[in-house]
């Protein structure tokens, strides 16, 4: 990109360079693993990269990509089945026979 202008955002009718990206990986081994090539350019398009993911011991080398990280702690889990009822919740009732 050297010698173009950068990409804009434009809000309100009013563009302006991208100044900082915030990307959230679940993982700090998991952003190694899938997203340099993307880290890489978007360190060409924004001012500053922030990566907020979990730290499992693989926090430094994200930080050595040159992006800022912030340790950020997601709960995963599975969004497939039928949410878990707790004693204050009725379950689901069946519908009504039709006419």
């Amino acid at each position: 990109m050297q010698g173009e202008a950068r990409p804009t955002l434009t809000f309100a009718g009013t563009a302006r360079p991208w100044g900082k990206v915030l990307v959230v990986i679940t993982e700090d081994w998991f952003a190694l693993s899938h997203f340099v090539p993307l880290l890489s350019e978007l360190r060409t398009l924004a001012g500053t990269v922030v990566v907020a993911t979990r730290p499992s011991g693989r926090f430094g080398d994200v930080h050595a990509l040159g992006v800022e990280t912030r340790a950020f702690d997601m709960q995963r889990g599975s969004l497939i089945g039928p949410p878990p009822f707790t004693p204050t919740m009725t379950p689901p009732r069946a519908p009504a026979p039709g006419p």
